[in-house]
Order: structure tokens, then sequence, then C-alpha cells
């Protein structure tokens, strides 16, 4: 990875809510997020 790439991270939770609040966090760190809802979830 360069350095004028964004960090991505994909984060896989059942659980709606959390989804939403570690996406907020992270996103608001810089990161790049994708979600799933469980580990067979295409993305």
């Amino acid at each position: 990875m360069n350095g004028n790439e964004t960090p991505r991270i994909l984060i896989v939770d059942d659980n709606p809510e959390i989804r939403e609040v570690v996406n907020i966090l992270l996103t608001g760190e810089g990161y790049q997020v994708e979600e799933a809802s469980n580990g067979f979830q295409d993305h």
C-alpha cells in the first residue's frame, strides 16, 4: 500500500447497531469502511 491509499476495514457483526457505531468511529478516523452482517455476505 502506498501513502495515498485510504485504509479499508471490513466490519462483520450480526447486530446492525454495533456495525453503525463502529462505522461512524472508523470513518471519522479516515478509514474506508465496508459492512457485512455475516461471514458469508459477498463484498
